[in-house]
């Protein structure tokens, strides 16, 4: 009896390991992955969407040298801006599949100001200026960009220095700023010349142009900053002689908000004055023209701007 239920016994094992081989032997294999990518921008910042099936590993070119095996969705942030393709492709044991995405910086009002390079990079005034450069009076609440004085052909010549257009600022990407004032002398306005060297006429220490703007000596600081402010309000006691109000000069307070201002300690930008006010209107690469709001009148109020044109240092 024992013999019959051990032989019965091998025969259900048997039969068990048959159906097990069987099912294994028909069993579906695992579907080769699919993938598809997202890519939103945010400045210098890119969300990734990935969206896969039956992957078990990701790998991540995000086109600027930089590698990843993150599995879901995350952000990868550029140093520089330009043109990406970022890949992504997943893999298992049936095979791999791939999903790419273009992706544009653009690059910020800091990276257009000061490079990229630990050196930095430099401005000068240009010899060709914009066709809505100049100089005018402040009105009552703003600076026109309909100028009464537009800056053609050598503007620094017409003003009486020409020479002055070797002066460059540098701007380098860890914040720090340097002047090289070329042949020593800056453009400035006469206010200023007249209250930094004591002299109420030109001499040995300063010189007089035209349009209230003079050229003196000047030492930049060696450990100079810059800063960008693209949401300032600036307000000022100015003096304005809009024909408008009751005598020629007439103090005002006045508010210029929302301005892209850049702010310099240690040093100017474009033109030395009492203030450091300059605003930035528009940059690119290779171009920017600025707004610096100027003292004539008085030591205290400023009472006309000028719009100038900047672009790299050759």
């Amino acid at each position: 009896m024992r013999k019959l239920l051990v032989f019965f016994s091998m025969i259900a094992v048997a039969a068990i390991l048959s159906v097990n081989l069987t099912s294994c032997s028909t069993e579906e294999p695992v579907p080769v992955p699919t993938v598809q990518l997202l890519a939103d921008v945010d400045g210098y910042d890119v969300l990734l969407t990935v969206q896969a099936t039956d992957a078990t590993s990701f790998a991540w070119n995000y086109g600027d040298g930089e590698t990843a095996t993150v599995s879901g969705q995350h952000t990868h942030t550029y140093a520089v801006s330009g043109d990406y393709t970022v890949s992504v492709t997943v893999t298992n044991e049936s095979g791999s599949a791939s999903a790419t995405a273009s992706v544009t910086i653009n690059p910020s009002i800091q990276e257009m100001l000061a490079g990229v390079d630990a050196a930095g990079k430099s401005w000068v005034m240009s010899t060709t200026p914009s066709a809505n450069d100049g100089a005018g009076p402040l009105d009552l609440t703003k600076w026109d960009i309909t100028l009464p004085f537009a800056l053609i052909g050598d503007a620094l010549g017409y003003v009486g220095f020409p020479d002055e257009y070797d002066n460059a600022f540098t701007f380098k990407p860890n914040g720090s700023y340097a002047i090289d004032n070329g042949n020593g002398q800056n453009l400035c306005t006469q206010i200023y010349a007249i209250m930094n060297t004591g002299e109420m006429e030109p001499g040995t220490n300063w010189t007089k142009g035209q349009l209230g703007f003079a050229s003196m000596a000047y030492a930049a600081e060696s450990n100079g900053t810059w800063a960008v402010n693209e949401d300032a309000t600036i307000a000022l006691e100015v003096m304005s002689d809009d024909p408008a109000t009751a005598s020629e000069y007439t103090p005002l307070s006045v508010s210029y908000a929302d301005v892209t201002q850049v702010s310099i300690t240690g040093g100017y930008f474009g033109i030395l004055d009492m203030t450091n006010n300059v605003i930035i209107e528009n940059i690119t690469p290779t171009k920017m023209q600025i707004v610096i709001i100027m003292h004539t009148e008085m030591p205290d109020k400023q009472s006309i701007f000028a719009r100038i044109t900047l672009v790299p240092q050759q």
